[in-house]
């Protein structure tokens, strides 16, 4: 079995779950509109920012949350066992599983920039660090994702294990909006500085490479983390 097989099968599953799918859809749109009409009413306005914490609950939300529970479910259920015992490599399983997501997180994301483009949001400048921040930010969230299932022992209790990443990157969002002056060492701060650098082209030369970098070795470390301790059987105690 070939990773987009295994990734075909996955999205057959997502579709024909109407509650998984009215998680993976409705939750992340619904935050993320949500934060829009929140900016736009009050002295926030609808700018840079109001995007970057667009971004920011969408990876939270799809690549990540869906994700955890996704994988805690399937090794309940045994499915990782099976796909660990077939030819297919670690990642070749993880990208098939993954996949249904990170793709349904990508287009949430961009139909909900163009939506926040219309209400009234000025084009970026430059679109790469846009692009980097949602691509980079889709792979840290994934990465990250596949670790936490490691502490996740049920699906049900990815609403708690899922707590501390959430927070890194929704607090390290708000902590660049507050002017924190490391905040781009958190996953949440390296993207919206990049959202903010699509809108407000300037500064050093190294400033939005200096934010890849960051997710670039985060996804890296994490990268390193779920190769050594993934957990392919269920829990028995």
């Amino acid at each position: 079995m070939i990773w987009p097989v295994l990734a075909r099968a996955e999205f057959a599953l997502l579709w024909r779950s109407p509650l998984a799918l009215a998680n993976a859809v409705l939750l992340p749109v619904g935050a993320g509109v949500g934060w829009m009409l929140l900016a736009r009413d009050s002295s926030m306005g609808l700018n840079a920012d109001a995007v970057a914490m667009q971004v920011l609950l969408l990876l939270g939300c799809t690549p990540y949350l869906q994700a955890v529970t996704m994988l805690a479910a399937r090794r309940q259920e045994r499915v990782l066992k099976r796909l660990r015992e077939s030819a297919l490599t670690p990642v070749g399983a993880w990208a098939g599983l993954l996949a249904p997501l990170v793709l349904l997180g990508i287009v949430q994301t961009v139909l909900l920039i163009a939506v926040t483009l219309v209400a009234g949001v000025d084009p970026p400048g430059r679109w790469w660090p846009l692009v980097a921040a949602v691509g980079l930010g889709t792979a840290c969230a994934s990465v990250l994702a596949v670790v936490t299932s490691v502490v996740t022992p049920a699906p049900e209790l990815a609403q708690l294990t899922t707590v501390p990443v959430f927070l890194t990157l929704c607090g390290g969002g708000l902590w660049v909006l507050q002017g924190g002056q490391w905040a781009f060492l958190l996953p949440g701060g390296a993207v919206t500085e990049l959202v903010r650098l699509a809108w407000h082209p300037g500064g050093a030369w190294f400033d939005g490479w200096r934010d890849v970098a960051v997710m670039v070795t985060i996804a890296g470390v994490a990268g390193l983390l779920a190769w050594r301790y993934f957990r392919w059987d269920p829990r028995t105690g």
